[in-house]
């Protein structure tokens, strides 16, 4: 379907709810994808709560398991393109994992905290480093991983945001923990940027270091950008 005039305000974004479909959105059209896929061996039933339904993402309950949603062949950009990222997920059990959220040059296929030859503006959590939230970009050589002060809690609601400032010279993260009715934290990173002619897509993994079934709920996700 086609939605000229593009997005709704954040806030408008935040606060809405979709039970059977997720999305994809840019300034001039908008995808429905519907139930995002899971990774192999993951189930396709989704998390409940009495206000949405969630898509789930499942690493295994074995170690070095992976989950994951991603789509990096149907959208692309450049951190030069003033992409706009957002995305609404559940935490259930976190010891013993790790989290990569947002944009990628290419698939998240090993359970590291810096990933090798990587162009990414994407935030982490590894439980082994710290109890909160990283705000990461990568130039594809030197990871420039930045604490955001936020803790990352199980049972949590978050709405992570990630967008470039006009010309692509700064990349802004942005973290809303819902359920703990906190304010937006803020990061601003000028260091290490993807590359400006770099494309990137979508990506969210979580691994399993412990022998330990993990989920992570997607409520919706979309990405604008200024093309």
């Amino acid at each position: 379907m086609i939605n000229i005039g593009g997005l709704p305000p954040v806030e408008a974004f935040m606060n809405r709810r979709w039970a059977a479909s997720r999305w994809i959105d840019g300034i001039t059209s908008s995808i429905s994808i519907g139930m995002l896929l899971n990774a192999a061996g993951s189930t396709t039933a989704d998390l409940t709560d009495d206000v949405s339904n969630w898509a789930q993402m499942r690493a295994a309950n074995t170690i070095i398991s992976r989950g994951y949603v991603r789509d990096h062949t149907k959208i692309q950009v450049r951190r030069t393109h003033e992409f706009d990222f957002r995305m609404r997920i559940k935490t259930v059990s976190i010891t013993g994992m790790r989290l990569w959220i947002g944009l990628v040059d290419a698939d998240m296929t090993a359970d590291t905290s810096d990933p090798a030859s990587r162009h990414l503006a994407m935030f982490r959590f590894a439980d082994d480093i710290s109890p909160n939230w990283f705000a990461c970009t990568k130039d594809g050589t030197t990871l420039n991983a930045v604490d955001t002060g936020t803790p990352f809690l199980a049972n949590t609601i978050y709405e992570p945001r990630i967008w470039a400032s006009p010309g692509g010279g700064k990349i802004n993260f942005q973290l809303y923990p819902q359920t703990m009715q906190d304010a937006w934290v803020t990061k601003e990173l000028v260091d290490n940027l993807p590359g400006p002619t770099t494309l990137i897509g979508f990506e969210a993994v979580i691994f399993s270091h412990v022998t330990a079934v993990h989920d992570v709920g997607i409520g919706s996700m979309a990405i604008e950008w200024n093309g």
